[in-house]
């Protein structure tokens, strides 16, 4: 999550140094789909991962940004990958994008 949410510069430089490997059966092993799946995240405000850490498990992210507008941390709700299907999606995105603009607001940031 903290990835997506870099400058492109860095991205850049972290894309050209590591070799993704495989941890669990969904993580993003090509950099191609790395990318897009980078420019999703900064669509949608939030990541969203199935299997990337480990096996029938979900989570999704959302970034928590200093008062200089950089990321340094973020908040995610994790859990058993039946339950992040389609129709909870929106409600988990929701829960965990407004508990990090409250954190990020409480340090500073202002969108």
């Amino acid at each position: 999550m903290l990835l997506s949410f870099l400058p492109d510069n860095e991205i850049a430089t972290y894309l050209e140094s590591v070799e993704l490997r495989t941890i669990a059966m969904g993580t993003i092993t090509d950099k191609e789909k790395l990318v897009e799946s980078i420019q999703n995240a900064r669509e949608n405000g939030y990541t969203i991962s199935h299997s990337e850490l480990e096996n029938h498990t979900s989570a999704i992210a959302a970034p928590i940004f200093n008062h200089k507008g950089e990321v340094i941390a973020g908040i995610s709700i994790a859990g058993i990958e039946a339950n992040y299907q389609n129709e909870n999606e929106p409600i988990f995105a929701k829960k965990a994008m407004d508990a990090a603009n409250e954190i990020s607001k409480r340090l500073g940031y202002l969108k």
